[in-house]
């Protein structure tokens, strides 16, 4: 296979604000630290993976029963990755694919430059997912001869139960296995961190050794036979940060009732049903960032259930940002409720949120209690997968985890519902699914003030009430499509998620796209919003005779859109409505058109003024309002069967006027 680099990144900023991309210097000085990961398993026989040369191990680990390949690393500026695969080389993916990553072939090895530390998941078709688990270069590295520090060297350790201790570091080093599980019950300034394993699942499952004492069962549910992983309760000035955690039989974590937390750089995972993943329950003054989270239930479950114990305090100020998620049995995303046995919810912040993965929704704020819930800002959610029921679902109910019993007050709550107020959701791309639910209990318990802004769901942009299942008590909801950006897409790595298929083979390889004609036409649109004004442009190469390729504009669906092309059986350029699936011409233009020669096609709208072009020369004028906006695409035509490779497509772009 032919190996190509290409100078032009990646930038997929579909009609929603994406993060803006760059692409990577690699700096081969980088530092770089390989981990030996979760050394209970062997090496894999599928990948190798080298980051700016260094060698990297990747386990064949076993997480809750399901395979998965892990490879962990750290580093702090841009590298250059190579992932060399054991087997022939499928159909693949690298997600997130909101970071845009161009990836390089040489044969079975794949390159690709990582600005930053990322988790990534490499996808291929017949083969274990691989997640590769980049974190920063480790700060502070704790001291094993202090007194005040819990330290575990590489190797494996059974420590059982920990129980944290008011100043205290618990260190877990890269190369380390620890099998137990931590909890601090009351503690101050405890420090969890490291880049080693805890593995956890024979002490978050009834019975385990010494479980009969109370210094050893606390976050224990009476109802159950299992518990987190890492429990804090009633504790203030922790932070949790950089080590892995596998195979709970609960919650993976769990923060109750707790003060003033940092837990970052973590991966955690679990695909049990109940295996969520960072669970809060009652707290204040939290800040969330940079975790992998990998979980058989709630990526985020944020839950006040306790009432009793926590005497319905407050939750607020909560912030979260630069997570991905990753739901594989049951459960949702991002999750608020079900239980809130609380007054109020208030001040949370989730931003930049990767959801690789979500099983039933992906954004769920369901009020199941009688807490006041507002001031809430969800912004830059991605979606690889679809989730089975809605992309978003922000409701008031009475449902299975509603507790209509009295707690601490002595008078009946007011039908123990509750209220949503000041909530806004923005820039949300989901590759696919259906569904964006609102709704509110009853004229007494509104959804009040909801903001969805920028929703893109398989390329469609929810831009009013019709697309949104609602009821009579949602007051004062706004919804708009967002600020268009432009678009460039260079095709250094697979077909991105902003784009459909409607008909043909497309892929991408050696850097273009590409279309594998069986006779026929080949149709292909971006995702996004409906622009009314801009260029579509894309390079476009012939490589047999026989065949027209063009641009799209302004399409509304398979049989309605403007159509400019390149047509190699006459030698022209042509310009065509095409209306209820039959060709109008606009126009046509004499050009020469070689096999193997490649040809800047352009396509301009503006008003009820069309034209087109090649190399920058504008060949055709056209005047037709029949279609006022739309998006674009690529059609494609070939007069002979069993093409392998018909033509090639580059720098595909749209410039919005």
């Amino acid at each position: 296979m032919k190996m190509r680099k290409k100078s032009l990144c990646l930038l997929l900023s579909v009609l929603f604000l994406l993060p803006v991309l760059s692409c990577p210097a690699f700096a081969a000085d980088t530092q770089v630290v390989a981990h030996d990961g979760n050394i209970l398993f062997e090496e894999s026989t599928l990948y190798e993976l080298t980051v700016n040369g260094t060698k990297v191990p990747v386990r064949s680990e076993t997480v809750s029963g399901s395979p998965f390949e892990i490879a962990m690393v750290s580093f702090d500026g841009p590298v250059q990755m190579e992932l060399n695969i054991k087997n022939p080389l499928t159909r693949y993916k690298l997600s997130p694919s909101a970071y845009n990553i161009a990836v390089t072939e040489n044969g079975n090895t794949l390159s690709f430059s990582v600005d930053k530390p990322k988790y990534l998941q490499f996808e291929m078709t017949g083969a274990t997912p691989l997640l590769i688990i980049a974190t920063p270069l480790e700060t502070d590295i704790p001291d094993k001869n202090d007194p005040n520090v819990l330290y575990f060297d590489a190797g494996v350790h059974e420590a059982g139960v920990i129980n944290a201790v008011s100043g205290q570091t618990i260190y877990l080093a890269s190369g380390a296995v620890v099998i137990g599980r931590i909890q601090g019950v009351g503690v101050d300034n405890v420090k969890v961190k490291g880049r080693g394993i805890l593995e956890t699942e024979k002490y978050t499952t009834k019975p385990y050794e010494g479980m009969d004492d109370p210094a050893l069962s606390a976050g224990v549910l009476s109802n159950m036979n299992q518990t987190t992983g890492i429990f804090f309760q009633d504790s203030t000035n922790c932070t949790v940060e950089g080590i892995g955690m596998r195979n709970c039989k609960g919650w993976q974590t769990l923060y109750l009732n707790c003060k003033n937390f940092e837990i970052s750089n973590l991966n955690i995972m679990g695909t049990r049903v109940n295996n969520d993943g960072i669970d809060l329950d009652t707290v204040e003054d939290f800040y969330i960032h940079d975790n992998f989270i990998l979980c058989g239930d709630d990526g985020f479950g944020w839950h006040t259930l306790r009432a009793r114990d926590t005497k319905e305090a407050p939750t607020r100020n909560i912030t979260a940002y630069n997570n991905t998620i990753y739901n594989v049995t049951a459960g949702n995303g991002i999750r608020f409720g079900s239980s809130m046995e609380t007054n109020l919810w208030e001040n949370i912040e989730i931003k930049d949120t990767y959801i690789l993965k979500a099983k039933s929704n992906a954004v769920m704020l369901d009020m199941q209690d009688w807490a006041w819930l507002k001031n809430v800002n969800i912004e830059n959610v991605y979606i690889e997968t679809a989730p089975s029921e809605n992309i978003i679902c922000v409701q008031i109910v009475k449902g299975q985890y509603s507790n209509d019993v009295e707690l601490t007050y002595p008078y009946e709550k007011e039908d123990y519902r509750g209220h949503i107020e000041n909530v806004t959701i923005k820039n949300v791309q989901a590759l696919g699914g259906a569904g964006v639910t609102i709704t509110g209990y009853d004229a007494n318990h509104l959804v009040d003030t909801i903001t969805l802004e920028n929703i893109n769901i398989g390329g469609s942009a929810i831009t009013d009430a019709s697309q949104v299942y609602t009821n009579e008590f949602v007051k004062n909801m706004t919804i708009s499509a967002g600020t268009p950006e432009n678009i460039q897409d260079a095709f250094d790595s697979n077909l991105s998620r902003n784009w459909t298929t409607y008909r043909g083979n497309w892929y991408v390889a050696n850097g273009v796209l590409k279309q594998a004609g069986k006779g026929g036409e080949s149709l292909i649109t971006t995702g996004g919003t409906q622009l009314a004004n801009y260029r579509v442009a894309c390079e476009i190469t012939p490589n047999t005779a026989g065949q027209t390729i063009g641009l799209i504009g302004r399409f509304q669906d398979e049989q309605n859109y403007y159509l400019a092309r390149l047509n190699s059986m006459t030698q022209k350029i042509e310009l065509y409505k095409v209306q209820g699936g039959n060709l109008y011409p606009l126009g046509s233009a004499s050009t020469p058109i070689e096999t193997g020669k490649t040809y800047a096609l352009y396509l301009d709208i503006e008003g009820s003024t069309i034209v087109c072009g090649v190399d920058g020369t504008d060949l055709i004028t056209a005047t037709d309002a029949t279609y006022t906006s739309g998006k674009s695409g690529i059609r494609g035509y070939t007069w002979y069967r069993n093409q392998p490779d018909v033509f090639s497509l580059d720098n595909f772009s749209i410039t919005v006027k």
